[in-house]
């Protein structure tokens, strides 16, 4: 091959590999901590998440779920006992893909792997506005690893002495399930496990979540991905 043709064959491959090695995704704003005064109050609900293929909180292998109008989301990261938290967000560049494994560039990498999957919560979000011009937020599903659409749980952050799920089913109607407390001996961010069944489809995809007697509960809107 002579020089002629050698530079315009060096320039595609270049290219090519760039576009091979190009991420679906941009993380921004990350900012991150471990220790142990982390402020972990606000809301209720810590994360709606899927079942995934991997035991433990591996921060490069992050599954988050998508709409095909969804361009950013918002992330906050807990740890069970309150260490780790993180807070970014991501903004999701053109694909078909409705599950982006996304990796984080964590300081706390060493840490994280020693905590279980189930053990470290994932809130993804966008702020938006409901009819009644009030915010609330539309929460999207994460997973550790390849997830498992069978397997939907939601982490609560309850104050009470319990904890419960409820929403209206397109088609059987209501639905009330109580949440199981988690046997963990520290659960500083979270401390009640909700299940949603696989086959559940929520009226406009709202569900409220309630841990006090008597109180009207929080409402959130979910996102589900196609089974």
């Amino acid at each position: 091959m002579d020089r002629s043709s050698l530079i315009p064959y060096l320039l595609l491959l270049i290219g090519f590999n760039c576009f091979a090695e190009q991420k679906p995704y941009e993380i921004l704003n990350l900012e991150e901590g471990y220790d142990s005064n982390v402020d972990v109050s606000g809301g209720v609900l810590t994360a709606f998440q899927f079942e995934g293929a991997d035991e433990t909180a591996q921060l490069d292998n992050l599954f988050i779920a998508k709409s095909e109008n969804s361009k950013n989301l918002n992330i906050k990261i807990l740890s069970i006992d309150g260490k780790y938290h993180a807070e970014f967000a991501v903004k999701f560049l053109p694909t078909d893909k409705e599950w982006v494994e996304v990796a984080i560039p964590s300081k706390y990498t060493e840490e994280l792997a020693s905590y279980k999957a189930e053990e470290v919560s994932v809130y993804a979000y966008q702020e938006v506005i409901t009819k009644r011009n009030k915010k609330t937020h539309f929460i999207f599903p994460t997973a550790w690893g390849e997830p498992n659409t069978l397997q939907q749980k939601f982490y609560i952050n309850s104050a009470g002495d319990f904890a419960k799920l409820a929403y209206v089913d397109i088609n059987i109607g209501k639905q009330v399930t109580f949440c199981e407390p988690i046997s963990r001996n520290v659960k500083t961010s979270f401390n009640y496990e909700c299940t949603l069944p696989p086959n559940a489809q929520p009226k406009n995809n709202f569900i409220v979540f309630t841990t006090t007697a008597g109180a009207k509960g929080k409402k959130y809107k979910i996102w589900q991905p196609k089974k």
